[in-house]
């Protein structure tokens, strides 16, 4: 297998609770040999439409894409009409008020829209990983004491936005790579190369997980209709996938709690007073 990844991240449907998107949001997500991954952008370089004005050429375009350059996707789509969905959106309304004004400033990280994204991209890029390293297997270079050496670029479209979210959201994958299940169950070491935050006019290869996020999350919900394309198209699209064993969907029930960040917070004030 390969030992040089890139990951691209994108969400489908509002994160936070409105009436009119209560029901689902999905992430999309994908995994390309970064020795694919040049040749992958040239091709979707083309000025392609984003998902919700998508046409069948693009779709094509797209589907052909995922065959011809060897692209794993993932789609996890979250459940927002349980309880727990309500009540971690309240704790978090309520701890984010809290350390605002522990701290006499914003902390933006703290919103429970943007807990809920780093959520949401660290479960899609758990499943993502994982399923691809169960199918694919090990890498097969290994450092000196055996264990796979497995690079990592990972890119998010611009969802999580500002410069502080943004560094507490890459430290969230510096502390996945040093603390995580790889090392002691597979025996592979990851090593994250960067994270980035970009737009598919700056990254034409997050259209496809817009593309398949998209496609999943119209499925799921009752409320969407789309412009150019047919709901028996959409699903063509998505049971292609599936059957050709390029796409891995995870239906998720909302079952998270808010982390507890005010104790954290202001244990950590305590400690630098004295």
């Amino acid at each position: 297998m390969m030992n040089r990844l890139s990951l691209f991240y994108d969400i489908s449907g509002r994160v936070t609770k409105t009436p009119k998107y209560k029901d689902f949001f999905s992430v999309g997500g994908i995994i390309i040999p970064t020795i694919e991954e040049d040749k992958a952008r040239q091709v979707l370089s083309i000025g392609l439409p984003k998902w919700k004005v998508a046409t069948t050429d693009s779709l094509s375009i797209i589907k052909e894409s995922i065959k011809d350059f060897h692209v794993d996707c993932t789609v996890v789509t979250f459940n927002k009409s349980s309880p727990e969905y309500d009540k971690f959106c309240t704790e978090g309304h309520d701890q984010h008020q809290k350390l605002a004004s522990f701290a006499k400033g914003k902390v933006g990280f703290a919103k429970p829209g943007t807990v809920m994204r780093y959520l949401a991209f660290g479960r899609c890029s758990s499943a993502s990983v994982g399923t691809y390293l169960r199918v694919k297997g090990r890498p097969t270079i290994l450092d000196p004491n055996g264990y796979s050496i497995l690079y990592l670029k990972v890119v998010c479209d611009s969802d999580i936005q500002g410069e502080e979210n943004q560094r507490a959201f890459i430290e969230c994958w510096k502390r996945w790579s040093s603390n995580n299940k790889l090392r002691n169950s597979l025996q592979i070491k990851p090593y994250i190369e960067s994270v980035d935050f970009k737009t598919e006019q700056e990254e034409p290869l997050i259209l496809i997980p817009d593309y398949i996020a998209g496609s999943v999350q119209f499925m799921s919900s009752s409320k969407y209709s789309h412009e150019n394309l047919s709901a028996k198209v959409i699903k063509d699209f998505v049971t292609s996938l599936i059957d050709s064993k390029a796409l891995f969907i995870d239906n998720f029930d909302f079952n998270e709690e808010f982390p507890d960040l005010t104790s954290a917070f202001s244990g950590a004030q305590g400690a630098r007073a004295h």
